[in-house]
């Protein structure tokens, strides 16, 4: 091997071994939780009338809501902000959430008289997120035997009753743990005389430290410099 190839390739295994170092040093990510509540008048009032709304960004994660049929979603403003904090929540209470307008209620998703409503929620980050809670109002199941269904990541079709979680006086329903990464999630209530509103996300999303970023951005300017020796030769 001649010596200026020697020299390149020094170079090169010089700028790898940065990059591997920068990657080795990086310390864990840090967990946040990031909560999006639909029950604020500030942030998703902007909501009603329309078919879809969003992105709303909060910490890096992206959110967006919309009508599967086409239907205009609703924020019905005040009109269920007392059941939503009678159910002793930590929500903004504005009103009970998103719905849809139409069907018996004008402003809940539900299924009243067979007018099929769905409400479509879209997550994205830069980094990886995982679902960790999800929180309807307005769901009366132990009294009136409402159902609530989700369809997460186009899979199969979940009863959401089956997950546990209704605390009394206001229908409230929540899902925690690792709900996994989340992308897509398709709210619906097919039974007959169910009615609801999406209430709170809440995604765990892991952010790299900042130190992690500069090692890693090091090590790859590093590789550049490398590069550009190497075309100069």
């Amino acid at each position: 091997m001649r010596p200026a190839y020697r020299h390149v390739l020094r170079q090169w295994v010089a700028a790898v071994m940065a990059l591997g170092g920068a990657l080795a040093m990086a310390g864990p990510a840090e967990a946040a939780l990031i909560e999006f509540d639909f029950t604020d008048a500030a942030q998703f009032g902007a909501a009603d009338g329309s078919p879809s709304f969003g992105p709303v960004t909060i910490g890096g994660v992206s959110v967006t809501i919309s009508s599967f049929f086409g239907q205009n979603l609703s924020f019905n403003a005040g009109g269920e902000a007392a059941g939503c904090a009678s159910a002793g929540t930590t929500l903004t209470c504005d009103g009970d959430g998103i719905g849809i307008v139409g069907g018996a209620n004008g402003d809940e998703i539900d299924n009243v008289n067979n007018a099929l409503e769905a409400l479509v929620v879209s997550i994205s980050a830069p980094f990886g997120f995982q679902l960790v809670g999800l929180e309807l109002l307005d769901l009366f199941i132990a009294g009136e035997g409402e159902v609530a269904y989700a369809v997460f990541d186009g899979g199969g079709l979940v009863n959401l009753n089956d997950l546990g979680g209704i605390t009394a006086p206001g229908g409230y329903y929540g899902l925690f743990g690792d709900g996994g990464p989340v992308a897509s999630i398709l709210l619906s209530s097919i039974a007959v005389g169910s009615d609801f509103a999406l209430a709170r996300l809440v995604v765990e999303t892991a952010v790299p430290e900042p130190v992690t970023l500069t090692l890693i951005g090091t090590g790859l300017v590093g590789l550049g410099l490398a590069a550009r020796r190497r075309r100069r030769t």
